[in-house]
């Protein structure tokens, strides 16, 4: 992989890693810096871009690739019962927000539903429950 100074990349445990530097000369020459927890923290990599000074080690501190920004954008369907009961359902398509509210319509096959769908922006994906 050729790297490049000012350059976002993904470390092999998914952190987000910038370039600062390229000193050729240099043992570990790619300067730069990791970010974990909204702290970014100081880092220096081999040409290859591993991070370990025994080869045979993989360090989850490793440059593996180009950074990719997360999906920002979710899907979110709102199921309405014939009782006035609303239920959310959400995935990251909208094929799968469809999926899910049949699913949900079929386990209650005796009660009327009305369904609308809708785009949302995920802020904090952790924050949301578990489908």
């Amino acid at each position: 992989m050729k790297f490049e100074t000012g350059k976002l990349y993904r470390t092999k445990d998914g952190k987000q890693a910038r370039i600062f530097a390229i000193e050729p000369s240099q043992e570990w020459p790619i300067l730069g810096a990791y970010c974990s927890d909204g702290t970014w923290f100081a880092h220096q990599w081999r040409p290859d871009g591993s991070a370990s000074p025994d080869p045979r080690y993989q360090s989850p501190l490793a440059i593996v690739g180009e950074w990719i920004e997360p999906e920002t954008e979710m899907f979110v369907g709102k199921v309405t019962s014939s009782n006035g009961q609303t239920t959310y359902v959400w995935g990251n398509t909208p094929e799968s927000v469809r999926q899910a509210v049949d699913e949900l319509i079929k386990k209650f096959p005796h009660t009327s539903w009305g369904y609308e769908m809708f785009r949302a922006l995920k802020v904090d994906p952790d924050s949301y429950p578990e489908k």
